[in-house]
């Protein structure tokens, strides 16, 4: 055994001397490690990360309603906007003429209906006047025909009457005239016997003169009695008259309810022009909302983040001029993370989750989720991937999930902006795990369980 000299029993001193040192600074970093290691494999477990992520916010997008050329660009990128703002205008020359063209059309169709009005009152008043006057001769001709047949009627009546009077009479006075003639023969031939005196051959002679005078004034009645039968047929040419007046009166009366349908005719010539007043007060309306078409205003408040026109430019309806980024609120800005299919199926609407952005190190936002969009990003490009027969290369698909901010942010937010994205998933994990271990106790051999029961 060699002799250790003086330097190398001091080195070996030191040795021993440093030795704990080194183990418990070993033991530290080694302590340090697995801390980080675990609680890394805890955040693992119970958070879900992305850097696949970024703010969005609403943009709208303004076009003008009407085709036209730019006459002034009243704002510029960058500038803010109040809601209703003028951006920019059109000419409006021919927007001006068209509104003067749709009052003086407006204007005529009213005078049109001025007319077909007074048009409609005369012919109602005059309608209505002759209605009157045919149905007052109609009613009075029927009472006519009526009397005229009634005294007709009598008139006959009366005439055979008489006639069987004076018939009568006339019979009667033959008759005695036949016994007076039959008495003055007898008289004439007894006075030639000598049996009776001149006097009573005078008798009989004046009874027979004077039955002969009654038979003639008997023959002159019935000749007055049938002369009076005219009368009855001029009473019936009177009926007949009246009868003629009576359908006049009618035919003038159905006349007069016929002119109601030119009533009708005026009434439906005043809806006609009402219905085109009615059209061109909405041309006017719309030839006055084209001309207020030509101020282009903002829609809503916010900031003007692209200006696409310059004034003197020829633009179509639709066409984009502005792209304006809406005010920062909770509902106007909200952050979409872009989850890998093996991540999301553990996330849930309602889970907690913390953003940091790009922009602003150290800045820590808080959100929630409130959406898990029912489509991959793949599925909705422009181009989706298809699956098709040959060779095949799987991809992980990613699906969108929209977080909402809890609160004011406190820093400025532009759509675009790149956030990591970290979602508190340990709620829905140990969820899963009570979920899990109740199916493990009610397992599919236990007793009392049924198939209706699983």
């Amino acid at each position: 055994m060699s002799a250790q000299g003086p330097a190398s029993v001091m080195d070996e001193t030191k040795r021993r001397r440093f030795m704990p040192w080194g183990l418990i600074i070993l033991a530290l970093v080694g302590g340090i490690g697995i801390a980080f290691g675990v609680r890394w494999w805890l955040s693992v477990r119970s958070h879900v990360t992305t850097d696949d992520a970024g703010i969005e916010a609403t943009m709208l997008q303004v076009a003008p309603k009407i085709g036209g050329r730019v006459l002034q660009v009243l704002a510029d990128t960058g500038d803010r906007l109040a809601p209703g703002q003028v951006l920019a205008r059109l000419e409006t020359d021919d927007l001006e003429a068209n509104v003067r063209k749709a009052e003086a059309a407006a204007a005529g169709r009213r005078k049109d209906v001025l007319q077909a009005e007074t048009a409609l009152g005369f012919e109602s008043k005059d309608v209505a006047s002759q209605n009157a006057k045919a149905e007052a001769a109609a009613s009075g001709s029927d009472l006519r025909v009526q009397q005229a047949v009634t005294a007709a009627s009598l008139e006959e009546q009366r005439v055979a009457n008489q006639l069987r009077q004076v018939h009568a009479a006339l019979a009667a006075a033959e008759a005695d005239r036949a016994k007076a003639q039959a008495d003055l023969g007898r008289m004439e031939q007894l006075f030639s016997q000598g049996a009776v005196s001149a006097q009573q051959q005078d008798a009989a002679r004046n009874a027979e003169t004077d039955a002969r005078a009654r038979v003639e004034a008997a023959q002159a009645a019935v000749a007055l009695a049938e002369s009076e039968r005219g009368q009855i047929a001029i009473k019936r040419q009177d009926i007949d008259a009246s009868r003629a007046a009576s359908r006049e009166a009618k035919a003038a009366l159905s006349g007069a309810q016929a002119a109601r349908m030119q009533v009708g005719v005026r009434r439906a010539q005043l809806e006609a022009a009402l219905a085109q007043v009615n059209e061109a007060d909405q041309e006017l309306r719309l030839a006055q909302i084209a001309l207020q078409n030509a101020e282009i205003r903002s829609p809503a408040a916010g900031v003007i983040t692209q200006r696409l026109v310059e004034p003197g430019e020829m633009v179509a309806v639709g066409q984009p001029l502005f792209t304006i980024t809406r005010d920062v609120a909770r509902d106007t800005t909200w952050v979409v993370a872009n989850l890998e299919e093996t991540q999301v199926g553990r996330v849930r609407v309602g889970d907690a989750a913390t953003i940091t952005v790009d922009a602003y190190p150290g800045v820590v936002l808080r959100g929630r989720v409130i959406e898990i969009r029912a489509g991959t990003q793949g599925q909705f490009s422009l181009i989706p991937a298809q699956q098709t027969s040959g060779s095949f290369t799987k991809v992980t698909q990613r699906v969108p999930v929209k977080i909402a901010l809890d609160g004011d942010s406190g820093v400025r937010l532009v759509p675009g902006m790149s956030v990591v994205v970290s979602i508190d998933v340990g709620r829905v994990s140990g969820r899963r795990t009570a979920t899990a271990a109740s199916e493990t106790t009610a397992s599919p051999g236990s007793s009392g369980s049924s198939p209706q029961g699983r």
